[in-house]
């Protein structure tokens, strides 16, 4: 009997070893996983966007074909030089850090439609006074921009942090970029009911891979925001030099 006992023991004891390995084992892969792996992961992204683009291919080695592929900016190589288009005393650069303010106004690809844009206003009380509209509306408020082709990317550029200037940068899938006056157009109608369109091609501009928000200072030491669009090739549009709007 006592060597039963003795026996039964040795079986527990090496089930609760096993168990306690098996724990250890696990509490090891997770911390792997959630710190180590990670940090070595965020040490070695450097991209200040990554986006998917059908105008940037690669040769598929199996198939012989062209297919899609994964463009990154790298944001440490980033070169000013590389501007194709500077206005004369003008630095040009990247923003260290992100705003943080709040936006009184936001813009995303349809996620029902990757051929059309959402501008949204969360509250026209708030943004009516920068576009010369007096409206009582604060529930959110959205609005559908069209476009001809798929959109990989947009950037809603506000000026340098100034209410009452957006303008929409819009990135198609044939790398061309197009353009929307949106606090021009709600000012003009002082309407919140306004229909937005766009305002056409930005003709000098193609090949565009990604756009990036960025920063300039002007020969007056004057803060100005800044959108680049960026080519494969690393060829730099400061893309605001372009578009000229008086309000």
């Amino acid at each position: 009997m006592e060597k039963e006992v003795k026996k039964s023991n040795k079986g527990l004891y090496a089930i609760i070893t096993i168990l306690c390995i098996a724990v250890l084992g696990l509490g090891g892969f997770i911390v792997y996983k959630e710190f180590i792996e990670k940090d070595k992961d965020e040490k070695e992204c450097t991209c200040t966007k990554c986006v998917t683009n059908d105008n940037i291919t690669k040769n598929d080695e199996e198939t012989n074909t062209e297919v899609s592929k994964q463009s990154c900016f790298d944001s440490n190589n980033f070169d000013e030089n590389k501007i194709i288009n500077k206005k004369e005393n003008t630095k040009y650069s990247l923003p260290k850090s992100s705003s943080i303010y709040m936006p009184l106004i936001t813009a995303s690809i349809d996620s029902k439609n990757s051929k059309s844009v959402i501008i949204s206003v969360p509250d026209w009380r708030d943004y009516g006074k920068y576009v010369n509209i007096d409206s009582n509306e604060s529930s959110v408020k959205s609005y559908t921009i069209s476009f001809s082709k798929t959109v990989k990317d947009v950037v809603l550029h506000e000026g340098w942090q100034s209410f009452g200037r957006e303008v929409l940068y819009v990135l198609l899938e044939d790398g061309t970029v197009e353009y929307v006056p949106v606090a021009k157009e709600f000012s003009d109608s002082k309407s919140i009911n306004t229909t937005l369109t766009s305002a056409g091609r930005i003709d000098e501009v193609k090949d565009i891979v990604y756009l990036v928000e960025g920063a300039s200072v002007n020969e007056m030491g004057n803060g100005l925001g800044e959108v680049y669009g960026i080519k494969e090739d690393g060829t730099i549009y400061a893309l605001t030099n372009y578009v000229q709007i008086s309000y």
